[in-house]
């Protein structure tokens, strides 16, 4: 097993500025765009909509096209006791196609601020990067991404669109924001730090509603939590995230 501290330092530096400049125009718009343009019939004939299902589908494609266009690969027809086969199997041949692309290039990264803008994902960044990592653990980093990634992803944005739907005042202050900083255009990496409301309505929605509301953790030794709170190494100890988000404390 990889220690905590090698893996992230094999994952971190892909966060970069500019690599997520890339990601935002490369991937972020094409799978907005995309959602937009299936939303439309719905919402010109008043048709209600399932919003939960359709931000997991467009988490699922961001993850997917962020990892290495994985979703051109795994059909969502499959079913569901298959999926998790199918898609570790895509990902393990994933890794071996992008480390021999990576390897017949001569793909080096000299720079801190590295960013491949053919293909910005994020497989190709960690196999360029030359960390030791083997396949094995990328595969089951790679899968927490899209398995847990699109989960709390598309919950936030299911939350935040109630919350707002809920707020009509709230709503149209968000909608003017977003109108003034974009102008009608994608928005791009640089237009985050202006969007200073919507950020807000995310980061309540994500108060109120955490995902997951419930954490779970194994103490590795012996400790003694605050209130005097003693643990032994091996016991599970359970967070209630939801409880401290409404905690009047």
């Amino acid at each position: 097993m990889c220690p905590p501290g090698v893996r992230r330092r094999a994952v971190v530096p892909s966060l970069h500025k500019k690599y997520l400049s890339v990601m935002v125009d490369r991937v972020f718009c094409k799978c907005a765009e995309r959602l937009v343009e299936k939303l439309q019939p719905f919402a010109l004939d008043g048709t209600a909509v399932n919003m939960e299902e359709k931000f997991s589908q467009l988490t699922l494609d961001v993850i997917g096209l962020s990892i290495s266009a994985l979703c051109k690969i795994v059909p969502r027809q499959i079913k569901a006791e298959k999926a998790v086969t199918v898609i570790r199997k895509a990902v393990e041949e994933l890794i071996v196609k992008c480390k021999e692309i990576v390897e017949k290039e001569g793909e080096r990264i000299n720079e801190e601020e590295y960013v491949n803008d053919a293909d910005p994902s994020i497989l190709r960044f960690l196999l360029a990067s030359r960390e030791e990592v083997s396949s094995l653990q990328l595969r089951d980093d790679l899968l927490s991404m899209l398995v847990a990634g699109h989960e709390t992803t598309g919950s936030v944005l299911t939350w935040t669109l109630y919350l707002l739907s809920k707020d009509p005042s709230a709503l149209l202050k968000a909608q003017q924001e977003v109108d003034r900083v974009l102008e009608g255009r994608n928005p791009t990496y640089e237009d985050i730090k202006d969007l200073k409301f919507l950020t807000r309505c995310i980061t309540e929605s994500l108060r109120l509603y955490p995902h997951p509301p419930v954490l779970i953790r194994r103490a590795q030794v012996d400790d003694v939590l605050p209130g005097d709170y003693k643990v032994k190494a091996g016991q599970d100890i359970m967070i209630s995230v939801y409880n401290i988000h409404h905690s009047s404390q």
